[in-house]
């Protein structure tokens, strides 16, 4: 049964149809999926133009890697976790919230009750927190949730409290704060650089010896968001033939 409607004088009225269906029809092929899957066309081009046309629209699209930064592959599953009917990445999500969480914590103490804070105690183990963490990492110790949460947990609050001492160096927040900002920025940068590299390698390894490999217009983890692409106009197929893609 369908249900079709109209509008006659301003209001909006429905019709049914009734009609028959074969339960064993295969379902109808979207027009995306038919030109991923053409063998004779080349190579699937972003569409630079649209996309800077309508950015808004293409992170919506994009919007599960923007939160998951993993595809949607089983592979993937102990990198991601299900919140509010979005996968989100275990590693930012929880780097984030005890990054923040502990910067709020170290500045309450430093505004009430500033005598209960060593610097020489936070610096130590901040940095003896950021290599444990490394060392976690390289020695694959963190590979289930739980030992991943703990991880983040350590790296967050010990760049935390790398933070919290170079802002508070003079005892006030705006003593040398261009200085400040610059060795900031260079801290963040780099700690975050090690990470992207360190994950983007995983990642490729992963999907290297994957039957697919890394051909991302026939992986299924990539599927639904490059038909979208496709469906908007984001993605567009070259004329150039190219069977292995």
């Amino acid at each position: 049964m369908a249900v079709f409607h109209s509008r006659i004088n301003g209001t909006r009225c429905f019709r049914r149809v009734t009609y028959m269906t074969n339960i064993d029809d295969p379902p109808k092929q979207r027009d995306c999926e038919r030109i991923i899957e053409d063998k004779k066309r080349g190579p699937l081009k972003f569409d630079v133009r649209r996309i800077f046309r309508r950015p808004l629209d293409f992170l919506k699209v994009l919007s599960p890697f923007l939160f998951s930064h993993h595809p949607n592959c089983s592979d993937f599953d102990g990198h991601t976790f299900r919140f509010r009917n979005r996968d989100w990445c275990i590693g930012c999500f929880f780097n984030t919230l005890f990054f923040f969480t502990a910067l709020l914590m170290l500045f309450l103490q430093w505004i009430f009750v500033p005598s209960i804070i060593n610097l020489r105690v936070l610096f130590y183990g901040g940095i003896g927190g950021l290599g444990l963490y490394f060392v976690l990492s390289l020695l694959h110790l963190n590979e289930n949730i739980r030992m991943k949460i703990i991880s983040k947990l350590i790296l967050g609050f010990s760049f935390a409290s790398v933070f919290f001492i170079v802002v508070t160096i003079g005892g006030t927040i705006e003593y040398m704060i261009q200085e400040k900002y610059v060795l900031i920025s260079l801290l963040f940068f780099l700690v975050l650089s090690i990470l992207m590299a360190k994950r983007g390698l995983e990642i490729m390894k992963t999907c290297e010896s994957c039957d697919y490999k890394m051909r991302w217009s026939k992986c299924p983890g990539f599927n639904e968001v490059i038909c979208e692409c496709i469906e908007e106009g984001f993605i567009i197929p070259t004329q150039e033939s190219n069977d292995e893609l």
